[in-house]
């Protein structure tokens, strides 16, 4: 049984901003993220996003499916990098054929954005290259993008697993295209980004202009975490 399942037999899902939402009536357009393999970014949990966006006035919708960046972690397993970007895609597939019903939901003007979209702009190669020169220079990047990957591995792997060079080295690479393609994202759309996680230290640099010398795209976006919860089954919920 998923969590999914496990949720919905002791109560329901109930999401919410994690801090004040204000400002999201400063923007036209939200931009939703989705991770592969992350279960408050499908399904039940995924249909309580949709309601809470709805909820707030706005135009349009973008959901961008991170299915491409996954080949990182396929690569970090030993794949080589052509068997994982079709792993990555294949799940990026699979995603959206299980919740395109749910995404049918959203009430505004909405798309979804594929990453191998960004990977294919002419911006793509200058502006990484921009980013992982900036890495080798910048003390205060490199030490976020060392947090992101520790914070990765412990929640996925446990607080006392320690990454090998190989899992080092693709994570590296997927923070820096991360950046790179929120450049590019954030650039043609300013936006308000929602997601429910943490958001990565590195691109809280990027968001607040503290990278130098690269692509200040992501400047154009403030940040907003979902929470998911469960509300007991036997919990008054007012509708």
């Amino acid at each position: 049984m998923d969590l999914n399942s496990q949720r919905a037999r002791s109560g329901m899902l109930k999401a919410s901003f994690k801090n004040s939402a204000i400002h999201l009536a400063e923007y036209d357009t939200f931009i939703l993220g989705i991770s592969m393999n992350t279960t408050s970014h499908s399904g039940q949990a995924l249909g309580k996003i949709v309601e809470l966006i709805n909820s707030r006035e706005h135009k349009k919708d973008i959901i961008n499916v991170g299915d491409a960046l996954y080949r990182f972690t396929y690569m970090a397993q030993g794949m080589s990098e052509e068997e994982a970007t079709a792993e990555a895609l294949k799940l990026g597939d699979d995603w959206i054929a299980q919740n395109i019903s749910i995404l049918e939901g959203l009430e505004s003007d909405w798309k979804i954005l594929r990453w191998s979209s960004f990977l294919e702009d002419p911006r793509f190669n200058g502006y990484y290259d921009q980013f992982a020169k900036a890495y080798e220079e910048s003390d205060l990047l490199r030490s976020a993008i060392a947090r992101d990957i520790r914070g990765f591995y412990a929640r996925t792997r446990g607080s006392e697993y320690r990454p090998t060079d190989l899992e080092i080295e693709c994570s590296t690479r997927f923070f820096i295209e991360e950046l790179a393609v929120y450049a590019i994202q954030f650039e043609d759309y300013p936006s308000a980004q929602i997601y429910a996680g943490r958001e990565l230290e590195s691109s809280k640099l990027a968001r607040l202009g503290r990278i130098p010398n690269v692509p200040q795209g992501t400047q154009n976006c403030r940040f907003f975490r979902v929470n998911i919860y469960d509300v007991p089954a036997n919990e008054n919920v007012p509708q």
